[in-house]
């Protein structure tokens, strides 16, 4: 063990006599410097969604607040900070949404943090602003596969619907606004994530076109079969004004097959309307209840925060 000591010379200002004294210790404490910075991994969700999501470490202070974390983010992407929307997403669902004046001390390690970019300012989606914040599970009906066979829940119960994608956020007007236009923005924000395929015209009209071909080769074949059997009741002279009169027949049905054919393809021609890709309804926060569905007639009220 090593016994260290103090040194301590005093001086008398009168007599001018010196007094040296030594203090033994064997411990000394000294400050440690401390690191005051934290850094985290946050992952960028641009507004329009054919972007793919990046990650960024940024470094923050430990007592600092989400709008300078935000703010970091917001420098490093290239990104209006105040169009930034913090949250915690865990087995896809929003654990917790940050605001402003909320410290990153209570943000974990662990914590997957998902920044969202926002057509609009965040301050605008106030309890006293003109927009409002949407935030946009995508949930399906569960299905149990038992010995082969598939078969559904009931959408009454709450373990009925399941997650199945990553949650988005999106801004939409809070007042004046309709279960259309509520449907065309959400439809329009997720396009980059729906995929549906469709026959074009061309092979749309095609189809109609040897459907209805096929049909004058069978009306045809039958009118063929009546002929032969007439042919072999009347004789020979009847074959003879028949097989004569047959093929302006054909050709006849022939037109008229293609005629309706182009018809049905045209543009003007009335189609049916097109289906819903999804339904819409009000869930808690955690995505796992129904609070109600969005009617289509009624205007729809929308708050500051809506899931």
């Amino acid at each position: 063990e090593t016994c260290w000591q103090f040194g301590q010379t005093s001086v008398d200002l009168n007599c001018q006599q010196v007094s040296v004294i030594f203090d033994p210790f064997m411990f000394l404490q000294l400050p440690l410097p401390v690191n005051k910075k934290r850094s985290m991994m946050v992952e960028l969700v641009r507004k329009d969604l054919s972007i793919t999501p990046i990650m960024v470490r940024v470094s923050v202070a430990k007592s600092g607040s989400v709008s300078s974390l935000l703010a970091e983010v917001g420098k490093l992407c290239n990104v209006r900070a105040d169009h930034l929307v913090l949250a915690d997403v865990y087995g896809l669902r929003f654990h917790k949404v940050f605001r402003g004046a909320a410290t990153v001390s209570g943000i974990l390690d662990r914590d997957n943090i998902v920044a969202y970019e926002l057509c609009c300012p965040v301050s605008e989606t106030s309890v006293n602003g003109t927009m409002a914040m949407v935030h946009l599970y995508s949930r399906r009906e569960k299905r149990t596969t038992y010995g082969g066979a598939v078969f559904s829940s009931s959408a009454t119960t709450v373990s009925s619907m399941e997650l199945f994608s990553q949650p988005q956020v999106m801004c939409v007007p809070r007042n004046d606004t309709t279960f259309d236009s509520l449907y065309a923005s959400i439809t329009d924000h997720l396009r980059p994530l729906i995929t549906a395929s469709a026959p074009d015209a061309a092979s749309k009209a095609t189809l109609l076109h040897l459907s209805n071909s096929a049909s004058a080769s069978a009306i045809a074949n039958d009118e063929n079969s009546n002929l032969a059997s007439s042919n072999n009741d009347h004789g020979d002279s009847n074959l003879a004004s028949e097989e004569d009169a047959r093929p302006d027949r054909c050709d006849d049905m022939s037109e008229q097959s293609n005629v309706t054919a182009e018809a049905e393809s045209s543009p003007e021609a009335e189609s049916p309307p097109e289906a819903d890709l999804f339904s819409l309804s009000f869930v808690n926060s955690a995505g796992t209840m129904t609070l109600s569905s969005l009617p289509r007639s009624a205007p729809v009220r929308l708050t500051a925060e809506n899931y």
